[in-house]
């Protein structure tokens, strides 16, 4: 089915996969320094931006929704807005059934899967 599509629509879809997870990424990374008491800043100030180009782009693009620029630009600060920047309102114990941090140090975050 892929051999099908012109190359340039599958691209723009892989690049937009791609950003979007580096949201998601961005997102997981300032939680984690968030609920480990560092600076988690650095990761949620970029997280903000892709999550406003991320909206942005797949409503406009052809590709996705195809809204109109203004109104897309609209979506993507709404997005932008409703993330959760402020990280104290976040139910700390809201996936503890999942996982359990064991230990946070220089090496890295252990992290335990509950089963």
């Amino acid at each position: 089915v892929l051999l099908f599509v012109k190359f340039d629509v599958l691209w723009r879809y892989f690049a937009w996969c791609n950003q979007t997870l580096s949201v998601f990424t961005f997102w997981a990374i300032t939680v984690c320094l968030a609920k480990a008491g560092k600076n988690y800043w650095v990761s949620l100030v970029p997280g903000l931006f892709m999550t406003y180009v991320c909206a942005t782009y797949i409503c406009v693009a052809p590709e996705g929704f195809t809204i109109p620029q203004t109104i897309s630009h609209c979506i993507g600060f709404e997005m932008f807005h409703s993330s959760p920047w402020n990280l104290r309102s976040i139910p700390w114990n809201l996936h503890s059934s999942l996982w359990n941090i064991e230990h946070i140090g220089e090496s890295g975050i252990k992290i335990r899967l509950i089963k």
